[in-house]
């Protein structure tokens, strides 16, 4: 998902962004640090370790609002991306054939562990909240996230080797 945030960041700004594929944001962003990248891309948590140094300066965040963890920074939409606004998330997933019965249990495992304070904590260390959903509001995001972002993938020919 970065890369097409920053694809959408480029193409709004008249910027051509060159990707240049890493194994992991922080390989990417230590070389952003010592000047052989010129930005990066990547989920708030990565950089907030680099943040609270003075590392990096983050430019934007992609949410809908402000995020908690860097409430100074502002999003693309309030600079007049009105388009880029993009919520990263996580998601449990099982093999299809599972039983709706393991799948209704471990759901509810989820979103109880997800709501308990130590989960809410540990998540927050690395930039993420805990935003607990059902197996149905799940399959709704991704239809609605395959819908956004294929046009785009279709355009600039990304692919899983990309």
């Amino acid at each position: 998902m970065p890369h097409f945030v920053a694809e959408l960041f480029g193409r709004a700004a008249g910027i051509d962004f060159k990707h240049v594929p890493y194994r992991g944001t922080q390989p990417a962003i230590v070389d952003m640090m010592g000047g052989q990248l010129a930005s990066v891309s990547g989920p708030l948590g990565e950089f907030l370790q680099h943040l609270s140094t003075g590392k990096v300066r983050l430019l934007a965040t992609s949410g809908p609002a402000r995020s908690k963890f860097a409430p100074n920074v502002s999003t693309y939409a309030e600079q007049g991306f009105k388009d880029i606004v993009f919520d990263e998330w996580f998601a449990f997933y099982l093999p299809a054939k599972a039983s709706p019965e393991v799948v209704n249990r471990l759901s509810a495992a989820i979103r109880t562990a997800l709501s308990s304070p130590e989960v809410v904590d540990a998540l927050a260390q690395m930039g993420l909240e805990a935003k607990p959903s059902t197996p149905v509001e799940l399959a709704a995001l991704l239809k609605r996230d395959t819908d956004r972002w294929a046009p785009l993938i279709k355009t600039i020919g990304f692919t899983a080797d990309s």
